[in-house]
């Protein structure tokens, strides 16, 4: 998990929840302490987590560099514009690397947020009616 914010944070919670084995990166310091001591995850220094990676913090970090070092088959993340250039697509399809846009990723997170703010749904609500939509 590269990013432990108000995506990241999340997610690994539930991914911890599912069973999965999660590895982190981070440059906040107090998140690194955090996330280590709350759930003895595995720390990972910035520059390795391409190995496997789910962008949950800055834009533009799939470049194609770090595109050819990824390990992992798939990646999907929450970070905004993920790729740095189309080339990057290319690079990772010609690896069989699945890419799931961030535009999809995020919709249900979209689709929640404009039902609370514009429909006054509870967190509960917001759940249940993205859980309903993507059936």
């Amino acid at each position: 998990m590269q990013g432990l914010g108000n995506v990241g944070g999340p997610l690994v919670e539930l991914l911890l929840n599912s069973g999965a084995r999660v590895l982190f990166t981070e440059v906040d310091e107090s998140l690194v302490k955090l996330y280590r001591s709350k759930f003895g995850l595995e720390y990972v220094p910035p520059g390795a987590v391409y190995d496997t990676v789910s962008p949950c913090a800055i834009g533009g970090i799939l470049t194609p560099e770090t595109a050819s070092r990824i390990k992992c088959k798939a990646i999907v993340g929450g970070a905004n514009n993920q790729l740095s250039s189309p080339d990057v697509a290319r690079i990772m399809e010609k690896r069989s690397v699945l890419y799931a846009p961030d535009y999809v990723v995020n919709v249900g997170g979209a689709m929640a947020i404009l039902g609370m703010e514009t429909q006054g749904w509870s967190k509960e609500r917001a759940e249940e009616e993205v859980a309903l939509a993507v059936r």
